[in-house]
């Protein structure tokens, strides 16, 4: 996938440093079922409890985390 790599290393620095990560996803089962993986996923990499918003819109979502 373009861009993983990039990803991965910013994921590694924000979790090293002990940085807030936000997770988006939606409100549909499969949205629902990314966000609990991923948010297990970065917590057990050894990052802060995480941030996550489920939102039916994007617009709201960026709203909320600002």
């Amino acid at each position: 996938m373009s861009g993983m790599k990039a990803a991965v290393d910013r994921l590694d620095a924000a979790i090293e440093r002990k940085e807030g990560i936000l997770i988006y996803g939606d409100y549909d089962v499969d949205g629902t079922t990314a966000i609990v993986i991923l948010k297990t996923a970065i917590e057990l990499c050894g990052a802060p409890p995480t941030s996550t918003f489920r939102t039916a819109s994007r617009k709201d979502t960026i709203s909320a985390a600002m």
